[in-house]
């Protein structure tokens, strides 16, 4: 057992070192997880013999006997984690969300068998982990939806303007649009937010932000909105 740790271990770390480059160039940065896993590897394994019994104390209220089986099941969080890396989630969140995963699956187990229990886990992180990664593609979704909707909106702001004299409410834009006027405020509002953390020198912007402000016509109407004329 230790020498399978200790060869996990190894390619975690080989694994992370290219994952810490990758996001380091992006101006990101992760927790100290190689201190993390190096304090795992001197963690005493847990005998098939000892986790049955922890399982049947955990099961009657035993809080010690839990810590223990936590303790002792946090290497398999690390691995199925490590399965993960660069799929757009950072390691230290995977094991973190993992932890808390390992927790409710024990609290949720009702069997007494080892083998039975680590199936269960190990299901239960993958679905916790699997979900993480479906909400960052929901909301990556959403985000280039709305960056479809703001440059719309400045083009026919633009067409508007030039065609007006003047610049386009927003009950006109609704109307152009056929959105509410609400929908039309809050991608303006949103447009507004992106500007103005831009303006105060952030390095992490995404690139869909700056598309969104970076356009002559939408910023005339986020000029407008400033001044609370949508307001």
């Amino acid at each position: 057992m230790i020498r399978e740790w200790e060869e996990e271990l190894d390619f975690m770390e080989e694994e992370f070192e290219e994952e810490t480059i990758e996001e380091a160039e992006e101006g990101e940065k992760e927790p100290a997880i190689s201190f993390y896993m190096e304090e795992l590897a001197d963690m005493e394994e847990l005998l098939k013999e000892e986790e049955e019994r922890l399982l049947e104390l955990h099961q009657m209220g035993d809080t010690v006997a839990q810590n223990r089986l936590v303790e002792g099941n946090l290497k398999q969080v690390i691995k199925v984690a490590g399965s993960y890396i660069g799929k757009g989630i950072p390691l230290g969140d995977l094991i973190q969300e993992g932890n808390i995963a390992l927790i409710m699956a024990l609290n949720q187990f009702e069997g007494t068998g080892v083998e039975q229990f680590h199936v269960h886990l190990e299901d239960c992180l993958h679905r916790t982990m699997k979900g993480m990664l479906q909400i960052e593609e929901q909301e990556e979704k959403t985000g280039k939806r709305m960056v479809e909707r703001a440059n719309l909106l400045s083009e026919v702001s633009k067409a508007m303007a030039d065609q007006l004299g003047r610049e386009a409410t927003a009950e006109e834009l609704a109307e152009r649009l056929s959105m509410t006027t609400e929908e039309v405020k809050d991608i303006m509002k949103m447009s507004l937010d992106a500007l103005s953390v831009m303006s105060e020198g952030s390095t992490g912007e995404e690139e869909d932000s700056r598309e969104i402000v970076e356009d002559e016509g939408l910023q005339e109407a986020l000029d407008a909105l400033r001044e609370d004329e949508y307001l």
